[in-house]
């Protein structure tokens, strides 16, 4: 009743992602070579830019013109870095990193409880009102902890 609502509002984690990891992997534009190197320059730009991904479309396209091609020898056409493909990467790199916070909030709340004994540990780890996108992954994150 209230009380659920409540406390699904006090946890910033109460609720899944509003798209699924597939859904965001069928929307990436496969004609770019995205590699950790440039998911990382992608995601300080999207943050030094506040999430206009005009300026960051511009940034990767320079940042990929003259580090990937100049300095790394890379081929990496700069003009593949769109608006729509720098947020829907984005948007992937922003999924797993809600993902792993995800985890991480579930497991602080749950050392945080401090249970005296194995079944107090069952009756916390119910509690937790953070759901997984798939069952068996809710299941693999309670046999970790």
């Amino acid at each position: 009743g209230e009380e659920d609502e409540e406390e699904m509002l006090g946890s910033p984690f109460a609720e899944a992602y509003p798209m699924s990891r597939e859904e965001i992997m069928k929307q990436q534009d496969e004609s770019i070579p995205w590699s950790k190197e440039l998911d990382f320059a992608l995601s300080l730009f999207v943050r030094k830019y506040a999430f206009d991904f005009a300026r960051v479309r511009e940034a990767m396209a320079v940042y990929v013109r003259r580090i990937s091609q100049e300095l790394d020898g890379k081929e990496v056409d700069s003009g593949a870095f769109d608006v729509d493909s720098c947020r829907k990467r984005w948007t992937l790199l922003d999924y797993d990193e809600y993902e792993q916070r995800k985890r991480i909030a579930r497991e602080l709340v749950v050392t945080r409880a401090q249970p005296r004994n194995p079944t107090q540990l069952q009756d916390v780890e119910a509690s937790v009102m953070i759901p997984t996108e798939d069952p068996e992954e809710g299941a693999k994150a309670a046999e970790t902890t």
